[in-house]
């Protein structure tokens, strides 16, 4: 009888040993160890005092499984769940194994197996019996066999929806709506969830088995102990009745209530449908509280069931106020600012002031961080005097530049700065791009430049006044009153806002490549693959969106704008399957876009030109050298300058300035007649032959 001591009086077992752990353990050795520690629990026998804290670990292991399946936003980010399901089985199973040792040897297990007993027969054996027999029933019968069947299903579905996942993957991937990094990710997530599915499968087996394993535990511990208390220790049947009952249902208990919510957590995971990166709790919320008109029904619904003879109408009622409340809430916007409008005033909520103030204090120092971290030059600044910038920075004077500018080249206009600067002569306006000067120009406020110099004497003879600002060549204003007058002469002006654009428009052309790239480019085409995909997709069959982002380059580099964008992408489908060159592709494109470059080079109807002839074009074709990597063009500096002297001759006798006119040669050398003038004369426009419309008019004032 001395070891049935535990029975009635002490139950002091042995001291557990205090074990050293290390700091640090790698995720792995711990499980390793776990996998260790279960096996030599199916050998060793374990004192009481270590199998109530294997029990309490037990117990953790199963809530933080249940409450991570529940908080889990996605089935990818618990992948390894069916893993921990054989494990946390295999753990709660061995830990049973040690208790039935316990109850069987020493008729003791434990003052966690003891209190969960006690506390669940609370004075009546027949009650303590049956609620256990309810929660194994629950989890055998409802859930186990429930989850069971669902996994099934996903995996069988998952299998054989992987073949039309596939092929749409793809299908995207060859229509370019995927990359091929992006193509990669969704084939390795499909696998991954394909295994995941087979998985819970078989998991979901081992928990089932699990719970059929602990009921046949339970009936061994309790007819086990019965007959060894009787035998051996001379126990009436009544006494080991009384002692094995509280102890069988103590055991059961805390190998079922783990068993339990791992696998609610399982039902929850196999169940769980993916929903915007929301966790279940919070899709189940928005879900069921989605519709007012449900939830006015079913307020109704509870109040009458209330009212019904003998129902407690505080309870019922108390539940339909709270429908009824919630209702409001998602009916009625105004109810709901009143509420939040309470709830600010008294301190239990942020008013919006506080959150936007918050907000932009962490946007500020985001800011500061990342311009700090990443340093990035403005791209266009606009430095000038105190007194021009308080005439520029005016928000109707940005919206035009921008206007202006999208209506000349197609695209956007870069990030602007005005800056006012002491030392900048008044009226004198730089350009600076990327913050490196680019040109200036100087302009009168109130007044309009003068851009037909030879009708200055007709001025004169009219009595309008003209201010010279000593410049290279000479610029002629006059007062703006005298514009509307200028203009019914045919006499050409600009005024000072106009004059500012035409600065930067200049400058921003000729350097596009430092702030219009790749990016913008893709950016670009995005937006035109959402209105013509068909047109993008053979655009992107023959060419990238590099030597696209190229040609664009070039065209507004040389003025010509991208707002007819459909007419140079079917060129670039068209001929870039062919044609490598992308200087002659451009040429091709160019050459589609004739109406357009001929109505923008006309003059009161006409082109004005100055023409090459045979010989000077035939000395450029003999400085054009193509190798495998190219097409370059060399010339010598003497050359050149009998080249420069010409233009500058034939341009003196047309009496026009270098931008009213352009000039005239063949298509092939066109673009090595522009790089070779570009520096000497920056205004001077080059077109071939093929650029001009059919009814277009030439106006030849020069030959070279």
């Amino acid at each position: 009888m001395t070891s049935m001591r535990s029975l009635h009086g002490s139950r002091s077992g042995p001291v557990l040993n205090k074990l050293g752990f290390s700091t640090f353990i790698k995720p792995e050795l711990a499980i390793v160890t776990l996998i260790g520690m279960v096996i030599a629990m199916l050998i060793i026998p374990l004192p009481p005092r270590l199998i109530d804290f294997l029990i309490g670990l037990n117990i953790a292991l199963a809530l933080l499984i249940f409450l991570s399946s529940l908080y889990v936003n996605d089935l990818i980010q618990f992948s390894t769940f069916p893993a921990v399901l054989l494990i946390s089985t295999l753990f709660r199973l061995a830990l049973s194994i040690s208790t039935s040792r316990l109850i069987l040897l020493d008729g003791y297990a434990g003052e966690v197996v003891s209190t969960f007993g006690q506390f669940v027969i609370g004075g009546s054996l027949a009650v303590g019996v049956v609620i256990f027999f309810i929660v194994t029933i629950v989890q055998f019968i409802v859930i186990t066999k429930g989850s069971e069947r669902v996994a099934e299903v996903c995996a069988r579905f998952s299998l054989d929806g992987m073949p039309g996942k596939q092929m749409s993957i793809d299908g995207d991937l060859k229509a370019n709506t995927l990359t091929s990094e992006q193509a990669t990710a969704k084939r390795k997530r499909l696998e991954q969830e394909s295994q995941l599915f087979g998985s819970m499968d078989g998991a979901m087996r081992f928990v089932k088995g699990d719970a059929i394993a602990g009921l046949l535990i339970i009936l061994v511990n309790f007819v086990g102990g019965i007959l060894i208390a009787q035998h051996s220790y001379g126990l009436s049947f009544s006494e080991a009745l009384d002692i094995y009952t509280m102890l069988t249902i103590g055991d059961g208990l805390v190998a079922q209530i783990p068993a339990l919510l791992i696998s609610i957590g399982a039902g929850f995971v196999v169940t769980r449908v993916n929903d915007d990166n929301k966790n279940l709790g919070a899709s189940i919320v928005l879900q069921l509280f989605s519709n007012t008109f449900v939830m006015g029904g079913a307020c109704v619904m509870i109040f009458i069931v209330g009212l019904l003879p003998g129902f407690p109408l505080v309870v019922f009622g108390s539940l339909a106020a709270m429908l009824g409340l919630i209702m409001l809430i998602k009916r009625d916007g105004k109810f709901k600012s009143q509420l939040v409008t309470g709830l600010q005033r008294a301190g239990l909520m942020r008013t919006d002031e506080e959150i936007k103030a918050e907000k932009e204090a962490q946007e500020k120092t985001e800011e500061q961080a990342e311009g700090q971290l990443f340093p990035e030059t403005i791209p266009v600044m606009l430095v000038m005097a105190q007194q021009t910038y308080q005439w520029l920075n005016q928000p109707e004077h940005m919206a035009w530049f921008r206007q202006a500018f999208f209506l000349e080249f197609g695209i956007p206009l870069p990030r602007t700065e005005l800056l006012a600067k002491e030392g900048v002569v008044e009226g004198t306006v730089k350009l600076l791009i990327h913050e490196i000067d680019v040109d200036h120009v100087q302009v009168l406020q109130g007044q309009h430049r003068i851009l037909s110099i030879e009708q200055l004497p007709l001025l004169e003879s009219l009595e309008i006044p003209a201010t010279r600002l000593e410049r290279t060549p000479p610029q002629f204003w006059c007062h703006e009153e005298h514009a509307s007058q200028l203009a019914q002469l045919n006499i050409q002006t600009r005024n000072s806002r106009e004059e500012i654009y035409r600065l930067m428009s200049r400058g921003l052309s000729r350097l596009v490549n430092e702030y219009f790239g790749i990016q913008d480019t893709k950016e670009m085409l995005d937006k035109i693959d959402s209105k013509a995909p068909e047109l993008m997709k053979e655009v992107y069959r023959n060419a990238t969106v590099q030597r696209i982002s190229e040609i664009f380059q070039r065209l507004i580099s040389e003025g010509i704008s991208l707002r007819n964008n459909k007419i140079i992408l079917e060129t670039i489908a068209q001929h870039a399957g062919k044609e490598k060159d992308n200087l002659a592709l451009t040429e091709l494109v160019r050459g589609r876009l004739a109406r357009y470059i001929s109505n923008k080079y006309q003059h009161r109807g006409l082109i004005r030109c100055v023409m090459m002839t045979q010989g000077v074009e035939e000395e450029i074709r003999r400085n054009i050298k193509t190798s495998g990597s190219g097409t370059s063009f060399n010339m010598e500096p003497g050359q050149m300058e009998e080249i420069f002297s010409l233009f500058s001759s034939a341009i003196a006798e047309t009496a026009f300035a270098a931008d009213e006119l352009v000039i005239m040669c063949s298509m092939d050398i066109r673009r090595f007649v522009k790089k070779l003038l570009e520096n000497k004369f920056t205004d001077l426009d080059v077109l071939s032959w093929q650029e001009i419309s059919d009814h277009s008019q030439l106006q030849i004032l020069a030959t070279v």
